[in-house]
Formats: structure tokens, sequence, C-alpha cells
């Protein structure tokens, strides 16, 4: 029971959103909260055309 209330208290929210990201230009694409601290994550991404 333990591990699976430890296992509860860490799920994250996941949310799906489109994003559209201009050619060599870093973009925030998403943020979760941490519900366990008063951290935040941010996933940024950078968009390369391929040769």
């Amino acid at each position: 029971m333990i591990a699976e209330s430890a296992m509860a208290s860490e799920a994250l929210a996941v949310a799906q959103q489109e994003e559209v990201a201009p050619a060599g230009k870093s973009t925030v694409v998403g943020v979760v909260d941490d519900p366990n601290s008063k951290r935040q994550f941010q996933l940024e991404v950078t968009v390369t055309k391929l040769k």
C-alpha cells in the first residue's frame, strides 16, 4: 500500500496541445507544475531544418 500511495502523490497532470514553432528560434511548448513542490518544468524546443 505504501508504494501505491507514493505513486499516486507523484502523478503529474499531462495535457496535449499543438504548437507552431518558428525555425531557428527556441519556443516553450509545455509547462507542468510539480504537485509535491513549488517547482515548475518547461519543455522548450528549437526547430532546425534538415538539409
